[in-house]
């Protein structure tokens, strides 16, 4: 076990004092571990939120999740997405516009 000398504000010794009493640890030196050791536990194993394992089991169930073989597969997918989706966006933004545009050009030519 490594042994380590450490210096807490009076706030910083107030909050190991609180854990203290709260959890019933007998020494400030457990409790440091203890306070670490849910640190630990929080930052190094996040639990996934209810609603997004929901989300997700909701998609698997729906057949909308995708396995890829490897990352470049999964690359070239979302880029040939974004070029399908940027086409139809730019369709369907310029087609009012055409048409208008074209309406507007005949209206003044008296070309019915």
């Amino acid at each position: 076990m490594v042994q380590a000398v450490v210096t807490l504000s009076e706030w910083e010794d107030r909050v190991v004092q609180m854990v203290k009493g709260k959890y019933g640890i007998p020494t400030k030196a457990e409790t440091v571990s203890f306070i670490i050791s849910e640190y630990a536990e929080m930052l190094l194993e996040p639990e996934l939120r209810p609603e997004f394992v929901k989300e997700m089991l909701r998609l698997k169930s729906k057949g909308s999740l995708r396995k890829y073989s490897s990352f470049a597969e999964f690359e070239n997918d979302i880029r040939s997405r974004r070029k399908t989706r940027q086409g139809a966006r730019q369709a369907s933004e310029a087609g009012p516009r055409a048409v208008r545009r074209g309406a507007a050009q005949n209206e003044g030519s008296g070309v019915a």
